[in-house]
């Protein structure tokens, strides 16, 4: 039983380690904007609404975040923080 309880576990890591290799090799589908930053630096976001599986979780959001400062994005779980990291990781 223990022979075999090893041979469970190696087939398990063996599988296991081919979807980490399939997630190496996989293409991404968004694309980079290689290096690309449109309006010179400056992030603007006007009134922008997000749904996600039929619900808004983001509606009419709006801010403007100047090249070269820092900004941190504070609320209540499901207010859409995350959303708005998300979108703003796929812009820049």
């Amino acid at each position: 039983q223990g022979l075999m309880g090893i041979s469970n576990q190696l087939v398990t890591a063996r599988v296991s380690l081919d979807r980490v290799f399939a997630l190496f090799e996989a293409k991404p589908e968004v694309m980079d904007g290689a290096g690309e930053c449109p309006g010179g630096g400056d992030l603007e976001l006007e009134e922008v609404s997000v749904s996600q599986e039929g619900r808004r979780v983001l509606e009419k959001f709006s801010a403007r975040i100047p090249a070269g400062t820092f900004c941190a994005v504070m609320g209540e779980s499901g207010v859409g923080k995350s959303t708005i990291a998300d979108l703003l990781a796929r812009l820049i």
